[in-house]
C-alpha cells in the first residue's frame, strides 16, 4: 500500500504566521532572518541563473566557500560545459571560481530505449511513461531532453539516488555549526535561523529538462525535508524562448502548468521513484511559486538580444536575500506577509471543484541603480596588486637611468656589443682580419699600392687597363656565393667573424654551451647587489634598445643597409665613369704638357671612388650580419613562436627568469587582465550603473592611493606590509613563496589584502548624491525607467468580471540608505512618480538603490501568456499522438487552468450528465482493469451503438476522466454525448413509466452520498471548506428533477419505499468496474416474473480486496487465497 505523506503544503507550512484581517496592519513588520539555503538549477535556465548568482557571490565575497550556508545543485540532461550565454568560457576570467564542482552537478545520461525494452519489469515507470511516442526515438540524452518532458522525468528517475544523496549532503554542509559560525564571523551576521532551511528551485517550463523534472523535484524536497524546509520555485515562462520554436515551448509550458495546478489544488501526487517504494503526497508542490515572463505588468518587454537579462534579474533578486539589511529582511519576509492571499481560491464563493483554481502563484520584479562597488573594489584591488608588483620589480631592478648607465658603460662593452655615435664594437668585430688588422686596412693598402705603381711610372701610361685589371683581381675578395667555401676572402672573413661573435655571445643552448651574454646574466643573478629582478630589467631594457630607432642597432642597421645599397649602385656607375675619364686622358697627345696632370687628377678621383665603394661593400655585408647577430640576441632574450594549434610559446632568457621568479610576471599579467575585466560596464535591462570605466583609475583608485609622489609612497608602504602578509622576509623571498605555493592562493591573499584599502568606497560614495549632482533631469528620467522595469515581470490579464488581485497583495519596496543627506529629496521624487504606494526600507548601502515588487495570490490564468497565448499551441500539438506533452500518459486527468466559458460549461455539464446517466442505466460496457503490483482497480468504459441497419460500432472510451474529456471535447450535433444521453433517457423514461422512480432516485442518492461526495480542502488560516464536484452536482440535479415528479400525496409512501430500497441495493443493482460504482439491473427489475437477485453474502468489495492484498504482502494469507478472492471480485 502507498504511504500517504501528510507534509504541509503552502497553507499549512506557514499557517502559524497567518494573521487575521484585524492584524493586517502589522503584517508589514514581519521580517525573516538568514536561513541556510540550497539552490537547485534545473536545465539550461537553472544553470544560467545559478552561474550569475555564483558570480555575484564571488565578486562580493571573493570565494563561494566564504558563504558556506549556501549550497548549489545543477541538474541537466545536457553535458555541455557550464558557461553563461554571452560569455565564452575562455574569455570568462571567473569561470574557474563559478563553475560547478562534481558535488554540485548531476548528469548521468540515460537512453529511454533501455527502459522501454524492459518496461514490463518496471511498473513504477510503466504507470506514467508513454513508450510509443517520440521518446523512443530520442537516443541517449547527452545534449538535452529534446524538449520532451517525460524524457527528462525519466532522467530524474534514473538519477534519483544521486539527487537525494547530493541534496542531503548539501543540507549537512549548510547546517553544520562551522558553516554557521563562518558566516557570522566573516560577515557580521548576528542570527542564522536553523529551524528550517530554504530551498530555491530555478527552472523554465518550456523545454524538456526543467519542465519535465520540476514537479517531481518539489515532492522530492518534501520527502527529504518533511516540514523542515521552505521551498520556492522560480518558473520562467516561454516568452523569452520563442526562438526555440514557439509552438513546442508554449505547448510544453501549458502542459506543465496544468500539471502544477493539478497537484497544487486538490490532487494527491503518487509516485515510486524507487522500485517497490510507493509514496503519496497531499496537494502542494512548492511553498511558493514565482512566475516570470518576458513582459511585465506595465507591458514592457525584453528584446531578443536582452532576453537573457531575465536571468540576471532573478540572480540579483535571490542574491539580495543574502544581504544584511532592513531592506533584505523585509524582502525575505514578503512571501510570509502575503501568504494569506496564496491560501485563497478563485472564485472565493465557488463551491464547484472543477471550476475552482488555486491562487498559490506569485511574481516579482527587481531593478537597481548602483555604483557597482564590488566590481570597482576588485578592479582597484587588482590594479594595486599590479602596481605593488611593479614596485617590487623596480625596487630591486634599479632605475632606468641606472640600467642604461650599466648597459652602456659596463655590460655591452664587456661583451663587445656597444654601438653608439663614438663606438662601434660589434661592427668593428665584423671588420677584423687577424688580431691587429682589418679588412678596411687591406683595402687601403691595395689602393695605395695601386696608385703608387701608376704615379711612379712603373706601369707606363696605360693606366686605365692596369686599373681595370687590378680591380678585377681585387674584386674576387668580394665574391658572393651561397656556398660559404666559394665566397671571396673578405666576405668569408666577415662570415667567420659573424660566426665567432654568435658562438661567443649567443652560444648554443641546445648543446648547453652558454654564450657570454647568458654567462653575464647569470653573474648578475648571483650578484647580491643586483639579483634576478635587476637582470630581468636589464634584459628587457636591452631588448628595447636593440629594437628602438633612437639607438644604434637593428633599426639603424636597416637604415644603413638601405643607404649603402643605394651608395654601392651609385659608386659602381661612378667608377665606370672615372675609368672612362682616365682612358680619355690617356688618349691625349703625349706632347700635351697637361696630359699627366689630368691623368693624375682623374686617378685620384678614381681611387677615392674605389675606396668608398669597397668600404661600402664591407659595411653593407657587416650590417647584414650585425642585424642578424642583434636578432639572434633578441631571440636569446625572448622568442615567441606559434604552434600549429595557434598557441604562442615563449622561450629565452626572460622566459627562464620568469620561471625562476615563480611566474611573478604572469601573476602581474593576470592582475592586469582582471583589472580590465572588472572595470567593464556590465549593465542590463534591470541594472543601471552610475559610473564609467575610466572612473576606476581616475576617481576611485587615486582617492585611496593618491597621485604622483603620494601614490609612490603609499604603494611602497603597502608593498612592505604585503610582504608581511605573505610571510616573506624580503622581496626576493617571494620567489620561494611562489615556487612552494599555488599561485592562485598567493593571488587570493594579495587581493584580500588590497581590498581592505578600498573597503570604505561603499560609505564614501552615495548613489543618490551622484544622481542629483549630475544632470538631475536625465537622472529623473533614468529613475522613472528603472521603476517601470521593477514591476513584476508577468504580463497580466485583468478584465471586468474576471479575477482582480487585491491592491494589498501588491508590494513595492525601495531599498536605499535612508539616513543619507539626499534621501528626503530622493523620496519626494519617488512619491511624485509613483504616489505613496511604495515603501522605503534602509538598505545600509550608500551605493545602491533597489526597486523590488512582488505580487502574490493569483491563479495561473492571471498571466496573459497562459490565458491568451499558450492554449492554442497546446491543443494543436495534443492532437498529435506522437508528441508527448505531459509527464503522465494519462494526460486527460489534468483539468484546464482557464475558467470555462459559458459554452464550455454547457458542454461539460452535458458530458458529465451523459456519463452519469449512461453509467447508472447500464449504457456502457464496463471492464475491470486490475493492477497486480498495487492491488488497485479501475473501470475501463466501452460504448457500442448501432450504425446503419446491421453495423454496430464500439468506442473505446477509457477510464472515467478520459471518457469525460472525450465527451466534452467533441462538438457538433453528432457528438457522442448526445447519443449516450438519448439512450439513457429512453431507459429512464421506460423505468419511470413502469413505476421504478424510487429505484432511480435511490441510485442517484447512492452516488452523491458515497461516490461523489463533497470534498474538504484547506483554505486561508487553516480553515476548511467543502467543494462539490461536477458529478456531485449533476447527480443532485438529476435527483431533484425526479423528486419533483413525485405527487405530494404519495411523498410519504415514496420516502418509505426509498429507505427500504437503500437497505437492499443488491435487489435491483450490482457493483461494477472498480467495485464501488453500481449499475441498475434493468432486465431484472423490468421482468415481473423473475424474482430480484439477492446478495449471496459472499461478494468481495474493492476495499476488502485491498485489505487482502496487504495481508498477502505481509504473509498473513497465501497467494492461492488471495487469487480466489480476486476472482470472486472479478466475477461480481
Amino acid at each position: 500500500m502507498s504511504q500517504l505523506h501528510f507534509s504541509d503544503s503552502v497553507g499549512s507550512n506557514i499557517s502559524k504566521l497567518s494573521l487575521t484581517e484585524e492584524d493586517k496592519g502589522s503584517l508589514e513588520l514581519k521580517t525573516q532572518e538568514f536561513m541556510p539555503t540550497i539552490l537547485i538549477g534545473l536545465g539550461g535556465t537553472g544553470k544560467e541563473v545559478l552561474l550569475r548568482l555564483r558570480r555575484l557571490f564571488v565578486e562580493k565575497y571573493g570565494s563561494l566557500s566564504d558563504f558556506p550556508i549556501l549550497s548549489y545543485l545543477y541538474i541537466d540532461t545536457d553535458n555541455a560545459p557550464s558557461e553563461e550565454s554571452g560569455i565564452a568560457r575562455e574569455r570568462d576570467l571567473l569561470i574557474n571560481e563559478i563553475d560547478f564542482q562534481p558535488a554540485e552537478k548531476i548528469f548521468n545520461p540515460v537512453n529511454p530505449s533501455d527502459y522501454i525494452q524492459k518496461i514490463h519489469d518496471i511498473p513504477d515507470i510503466k504507470r506514467w511513461l508513454n513508450t510509443t511516442g517520440e521518446i523512443g526515438k530520442l537516443g541517449t540524452m547527452n545534449t538535452g531532453a529534446g524538449q520532451i518532458r517525460p524524457a527528462a522525468r525519466l532522467a530524474l528517475f534514473h538519477n534519483y539516488e544521486e539527487i537525494v544523496n547530493k541534496i542531503s549532503s548539501a543540507k549537512s554542509r549548510i547546517t553544520d555549526s562551522r558553516s554557521i559560525n563562518i558566516v557570522k564571523d566573516k560577515h557580521r551576521i548576528k542570527n542564522v535561523n536553523t529551524d528550517k532551511i530554504n530551498v530555491y528551485v530555478v527552472t523554465s517550463i518550456s523545454g524538456g529538462t526543467g519542465s519535465g523534472m520540476f514537479i517531481d523535484m518539489g515532492f522530492i524536497l518534501r520527502n527529504i525535508f518533511s516540514n523542515n524546509a521552505i521551498s520556492s520555485c522560480y518558473i520562467v515562462l516561454p516568452k523569452i524562448y520563442q526562438g526555440y520554436g514557439k509552438e513546442r515551448v508554449y505547448a510544453n509550458a501549458y502542459a506543465a502548468a496544468k500539471e502544477l495546478e493539478h497537484y497544487n489544488l486538490k490532487n494527491n501526487f503518487t509516485v515510486s521513484w524507487k522500485k517497490n517504494t510507493p509514496l503519496a503526497f497531499q496537494p502542494g508542490v512548492y511553498d511558493d511559486v514565482y512566475l516570470i515572463d518576458g513582459e511585465n505588468v506595465k507591458n514592457l518587454s525584453l528584446s531578443d538580444l536582452s532576453n537573457r537579462d531575465i536571468y540576471k534579474m532573478l540572480a540579483d533578486s535571490i542574491f539580495q536575500d543574502f544581504a544584511n539589511s532592513d531592506f533584505a529582511n523585509y524582502k525575505r519576509g514578503v512571501r510570509v506577509n502575503l501568504v494569506q492571499y496564496k491560501q485563497r481560491l478563485y472564485p472565493d464563493d465557488n463551491s464547484l471543484a472543477e471550476n475552482t483554481f488555486s491562487r498559490k502563484y506569485s511574481t516579482l520584479g527587481q531593478s537597481t541603480i548602483s555604483i557597482p562597488v564590488d566590481r570597482i573594489t576588485l578592479a582597484c584591488s587588482y590594479k594595486l596588486c599590479e602596481d605593488i608588483i611593479n614596485y617590487y620589480l623596480s625596487n630591486v631592478e634599479g632605475s632606468q637611468s641606472d640600467i642604461d648607465n650599466y648597459l652602456m658603460k659596463e655590460f655591452l662593452p664587456s661583451l663587445g656589443l656597444l654601438e653608439s655615435n663614438s663606438k662601434h664594437q660589434l661592427l668593428d668585430s665584423l671588420y677584423k682580419s687577424g688580431e691587429n688588422s682589418s679588412i678596411q686596412s687591406s683595402i687601403k693598402s691595395f689602393l695605395l699600392n695601386l696608385q703608387n705603381e701608376l704615379v711612379s711610372g712603373k706601369r707606363g701610361d696605360k693606366w686605365a687597363s692596369f686599373v681595370f685589371s687590378e680591380k678585377s683581381r681585387f674584386d674576387t675578395n668580394f665574391k658572393d656565393d651561397n656556398d660559404i667555401q666559394r665566397q671571396g676572402m673578405f666576405y668569408s672573413q666577415i662570415y667567420d667573424n659573424r660566426s665567432n661573435i654568435l658562438r661567443n655571445i649567443v652560444g648554443e643552448r641546445v648543446s648547453t654551451s652558454n654564450g657570454n651574454l647568458e654567462r653575464q646574466i647569470n653573474s648578475l643573478i648571483n650578484d647580491s647587489t643586483r639579483g634576478v629582478f635587476y637582470a630581468l630589467s636589464l634584459l628587457r631594457r636591452f631588448q628595447f634598445i636593440l629594437q628602438n630607432e633612437n639607438f644604434h642597432y637593428i633599426p639603424q642597421f636597416e637604415k644603413d643597409i638601405k643607404d649603402l645599397q643605394a651608395r654601392v649602385t651609385r659608386l659602381e656607375s661612378e667608377i665606370k665613369s672615372r675609368l672612362q675619364d682616365l682612358k680619355e686622358d690617356e688618349s691625349r697627345s703625349k706632347l700635351n704638357v697637361m696630359r699627366k696632370t689630368a691623368m693624375t687628377g682623374t686617378l685620384d678621383k678614381l681611387i677615392k671612388s674605389l675606396d668608398e665603394y669597397y668600404n661600402s661593400l664591407i659595411k653593407l655585408r657587416s650590417r647584414y650580419f650585425a642585424k642578424e647577430v642583434s636578432q639572434r640576441i633578441l631571440n636569446l632574450i625572448e622568442e615567441k613562436t606559434k604552434s600549429e594549434n595557434g598557441k604562442v610559446k615563449s622561450t629565452g632568457l626572460i622566459n627562464d627568469l620568469d620561471k625562476l621568479t615563480g611566474n611573478l610576471g604572469l601573476l602581474k599579467e593576470n592582475f592586469n587582465k582582471k583589472y580590465q575585466y572588472f572595470i567593464q560596464k556590465q549593465e542590463s535591462s534591470f541594472n543601471l550603473l552610475v559610473y564609467e570605466p575610466d572612473d576606476v583609475k581616475n576617481e576611485y583608485y587615486i582617492r585611496y592611493i593618491g597621485t604622483g609622489q603620494r601614490a609612490n609612497d603609499n604603494i611602497k608602504d603597502l608593498a612592505y606590509k604585503l610582504l608581511k602578509e605573505l610571510g616573506a622576509s624580503d622581496v626576493t623571498d617571494i620567489i620561494n613563496i611562489l615556487k612552494d605555493s599555488d599561485a592562485s592562493a598567493v593571488e587570493k591573499k594579495m587581493v584580500s589584502f588590497a581590498k581592505q584599502v578600498f573597503s570604505s568606497i561603499r560609505e564614501d560614495y552615495s548613489v543618490t548624491d551622484i544622481l542629483f549632482e549630475k544632470d538631475a533631469i536625465r537622472s529623473e528620467s533614468k529613475i522613472r525607467g528603472m521603476i517601470q522595469q521593477a514591476y513584476p515581470w508577468l504580463r497580466i490579464k485583468e478584465t471586468p468580471g474576471s479575477f482582480s488581485l487585491d491592491e494589498s497583495a501588491k508590494k513595492f519596496y525601495i531599498g536605499v540608505k535612508t539616513n543619507s543627506p539626499s534621501f528626503k529629496k530622493f523620496q519626494s521624487l519617488i512619491y511624485s512618480i509613483t504616489g505613496h504606494g511604495v515603501e522605503f526600507k534602509d538598505s545600509a548601502d550608500n551605493t545602491s538603490i533597489t526597486f523590488y515588487s512582488e505580487w502574490a495570490g493569483f491563479p495561473l490564468f492571471y498571466s496573459y501568456t497562459i490565458s491568451e497565448e499558450m492554449k492554442g499551441f497546446y491543443k494543436q500539438l495534443s492532437n498529435n499522438m506522437n508528441i508527448d506533452l505531459h509527464n503522465d500518459k494519462n494526460y486527460f486527468i489534468f483539468n484546464d487552468i482557464i475558467p470555462l466559458t459559458a459554452e464550455e460549461r454547457r458542454r461539460l455539464d452535458e458530458a458529465h450528465r451523459a456519463y452519469l446517466t449512461g453509467l447508472i442505466f447500464g449504457v456502457f460496457e464496463i471492464v475491470t482493469d486490475f493492477d497486480n503490483e498495487t492491488g488497485e482497480t479501475k473501470s475501463v468504459y466501452k460504448y457500442t451503438y448501432q450504425e446503419g441497419i446491421t453495423v454496430r460500432r464500439t468506442e473505446q472510451l477509457g477510464i472515467e476522466s478520459r471518457l469525460i474529456n472525450k465527451l466534452f471535447e467533441e462538438q457538433g450535433r453528432e457528438a457522442l454525448r448526445y447519443r449516450i444521453q438519448e439512450e439513457a433517457n429512453k431507459i429512464q423514461d421506460k423505468l419511470i413509466s413502469e413505476g421504478k422512480l424510487a429505484e432511480i432516485l435511490v441510485m442517484l442518492e447512492y452516488y452523491y452520498e458515497n461516490i461523489y461526495k463533497l470534498q474538504e480542502i484547506e483554505v486561508a488560516g487553516g480553515a476548511k471548506t467543502k467543494l462539490d464536484t461536477y458529478e456531485y452536482r449533476i447527480t443532485r440535479q438529476l435527483a431533484t428533477e425526479l423528486e419533483n415528479k413525485i405527487p405530494p400525496s404519495e411523498k410519504q409512501n415514496f420516502v418509505q419505499r426509498v429507505n427500504v430500497l437503500k437497505n437492499n441495493l443488491d435487489d435491483f443493482s450490482t457493483l461494477c468496474g472498480d467495485g464501488m460504482k453500481r449499475v441498475i439491473l434493468i432486465g431484472n427489475i423490468m421482468d415481473k416474473s423473475k424474482p430480484l437477485k439477492k446478495d449471496s453474502g459472499n461478494k468481495i468489495s474493492v476495499d476488502k480486496l485491498k485489505d487482502l492484498k496487504a495481508a498477502l504482502d505481509i504473509g498473513l494469507i497465501s497467494s492461492d487465497e488471495y487469487e480466489s478472492a480476486k476472482q470472486k471480485f472479478l466475477d461480481n
